[in-house]
């Protein structure tokens, strides 16, 4: 067994981790009368798309990891390593925007009252959660070196870039001059 499908193991069982975690955090909240449900940005078909071109580019870059051969042309270890950097990358970015939501890690656009979020890893990056899924999206590309997954990630950059575009709109009505100072000192994605 190679390195990198043992990281890709550790990396995939984080985000299984961190799901995992998403149902035991929607249970508690639910518990202490905390409304976490959201509407979507976007309408279904365009976020079903991307989430559906998130799944298949990451399950990719699962599939090659097992041994499972979908690359179109061979790659040197040095260009594994920066598929590997990113996907590491990006889960952290996952990880760290997860725990700073908290209770306002909603599926969509929150109805409750939350608050504007601009410390920690959100000071880096407006939007750290979909950097994340990204980052690990272009892993998977590099990695696999497969136009299918290729264009998978191009329809999951495309939706999630339309969710984020509203959900921007959403977070400028929401908390006004806040968000428009905010938005001036951090960028959008890195």
């Amino acid at each position: 067994m190679n390195i990198f499908v043992i990281i890709n193991i550790l990396v995939f069982s984080g985000i299984v981790f961190l799901v995992f975690l998403n149902f035991i955090q929607e249970r508690k909240f639910h518990r202490a009368g905390i409304d976490t449900r959201g509407n979507l940005p976007v309408n279904r078909l365009l976020f079903a798309a991307a989430k559906i071109g998130m799944l298949v580019t990451w399950m990719g870059l699962l599939f090659q990891s097992a041994g499972n051969n979908l690359r179109f042309v061979e790659l040197n270890l040095y260009t594994q390593l920066i598929a590997l950097t990113f996907e590491i990358t990006g889960v952290l970015f996952i990880f760290f925007a997860y725990i700073k939501l908290a209770e306002a890690n909603t599926m969509g656009l929150p109805l409750a009252a939350t608050v504007l979020k601009s410390g920690g890893v959100f000071s880096v990056s407006r939007n750290p959660l979909y950097l994340g899924f990204h980052l690990i999206s272009v892993s998977s590309v590099i990695f696999t070196a497969n136009p299918v997954i290729a264009g998978a990630a191009v329809l999951s950059f495309v939706g999630h870039h339309r969710i984020i575009l509203a959900e921007e709109a959403f977070l400028e009505n929401r908390f006004g001059d806040d968000y428009t100072r905010y938005r001036k000192k951090t960028r959008r994605y890195f």
